[in-house]
């Protein structure tokens, strides 16, 4: 791991291949994602394609969660953007001494978000696998809402990408 110093960034290696998104698109917009979605100083895991990752804070002066959670977020971060990305990426948070993750699809759009409603005390011993199946079914409980309400392309729009969202026009 690399760490700097006077910073809370810190690099590393997982040493496997994980999902299909682009370096580029994994940091889109990922900053503006998440000042607007955690309420409060967050701390993030990001890893990259190639199994490089990062983690870092809001700021410089964040603190990391302490040493249980952020080892969990590392292999949960793992698990998730290997064994179960949907074709997108995932982000894992720790903000406000809670756990969440954010699924952002291929064009880094984030779509799903996840979090955890327990205190760490009494989720600490869960496994990994218990984290990401939750995080899995959340974003399957999200797939089920996309498709019962039929949103068209044209509803859509690529933020992280910078395109401009579709004008909507009132009857």
């Amino acid at each position: 791991m690399e760490r700097n110093p006077a910073s809370t960034y810190l690099a590393f290696n997982c040493g496997q291949r994980l999902h299909n998104v682009e370096r580029d698109t994994v940091t889109a917009s990922l900053r503006e994602d998440l000042d607007e979605m955690c309420a409060g100083p967050w701390f993030a895991v990001v890893m990259h394609a190639d199994g490089s990752g990062f983690m870092r804070g809001t700021s410089d002066f964040t603190p990391a969660p302490p040493e249980e959670p952020l080892a969990r977020m590392m292999d949960l971060a793992v698990v998730l953007n290997r064994d179960m990305h949907m074709d997108g990426h995932w982000i894992v948070l720790w903000s406000n001494h809670t756990l969440s993750a954010y699924w952002r699809d291929r064009d880094g759009d984030l779509q799903c978000t996840w979090e955890v409603d327990e205190p760490w005390a009494r989720i600490r011993l869960w496994p990994t696998l218990e984290f990401a199946g939750r995080a899995a079914l959340a974003w399957d409980r999200w797939q089920e809402h996309m498709k019962r309400h039929q949103f068209s392309p044209a509803q859509a729009h690529k933020r992280a990408l910078g395109e401009a969202a579709p004008l909507v026009r009132q009857p």
